[in-house]
C-alpha cells in the first residue's frame, strides 16, 4: 500500500493520473499512506450492476438478477465522475457466492464476478482517453 500510494503521489506530481479500484467496503483506502492522497484525489463509487454485471448462465435457466458488486475508485481524473452510477433499485441483485452449474461445468459465481462487464470496460476506456487527450492538449 505504501509503495502504490507513493506511485500515485508521483504520477500526480508529474502532472498525471492515478485511480486505484476496489471494492465498495474495502479497508485499504483508510489505510493512513493510501488515505493521505484524498488531498490530491476523490473518490467514485458505482454498482456494477448498472454496467451489466450479471452471473454466467445456468444450465437449470433459473433467471437470475445482475450483481450490485459496489465498486470504490480513489483518483485525480476528474472524467472518472462519470462513472458514479449506482444502484437504480428497479432489480433485483443475485448474490455473488456460491457454484453453479453453467455449460456443463461448474463456475464460481465470485471469481466470475471478477471480470469487468464490457459496458463499464468501454465506458472508463473513453473517459480515460479523454484525459489523456487533455494532456495532450
Amino acid at each position: 500500500a505504501q509503495t502504490v500510494a507513493r506511485l500515485c503521489w508521483l504520477q500526480h506530481q508529474a502532472g498525471f493520473y492515478f485511480s486505484i479500484e476496489n471494492p465498495g467496503e474495502s479497508m485499504l483506502l483508510a489505510f493512513p499512506a493510501i488515505s493521505q492522497l484524498y488531498e490530491i484525489g476523490f473518490d467514485v463509487v458505482f454498482d456494477q450492476c448498472m454496467f451489466g454485471l450479471f452471473p454466467p448462465p445456468r444450465d437449470d435457466k433459473i433467471p437470475q438478477g445482475p450483481h450490485k458488486k459496489r465498486t470504490k475508485l480513489l483518483t485525480n481524473m476528474g472524467t472518472l465522475n462519470a462513472l458514479a452510477i449506482t444502484c437504480s433499485g428497479e432489480h433485483k441483485h443475485t448474490l455473488c457466492w456460491g457454484t453453479i452449474r453453467s455449460r456443463g461445468k461448474s463456475i464460481s459465481i465470485a471469481k466470475a464476478a471478477g471480470a469487468y462487464p464490457k459496458q463499464l470496460c468501454h465506458l472508463w476506456a473513453k473517459l480515460v482517453r479523454a484525459a489523456a487527450d487533455r494532456l495532450m492538449e
